[in-house]
């Protein structure tokens, strides 16, 4: 399954792989996915998946809601 969802304005393509939808089909509650982007001397990109709501999660479907979050990289 392929689907555009709508974060912060800007389109954002969600691709499931046919593993993923039926792990989904068999929850109960939604999974919720934490889009991370990291800025630092590169940006990187991380996901972090959990099962406690997030009020401003966007829906892909019934079993999958997205948020983004940035982040700075700090030194320690």
């Amino acid at each position: 399954m392929i689907v555009t969802i709508q974060l912060h304005g800007k389109p954002v393509r969600v691709e499931l792989s046919a593993t993923a939808e039926r792990a989904l089909s068999k929850r109960a509650n939604p999974l919720f996915a934490e889009v991370q982007l990291i800025f630092g001397c590169m940006i990187a990109k991380r996901v972090w998946f959990r099962d406690e709501p997030v009020e401003n999660a966007v829906p892909v479907n019934s079993k999958l809601k997205v948020w983004f979050r940035p982040a700075r990289y700090a030194k320690a």
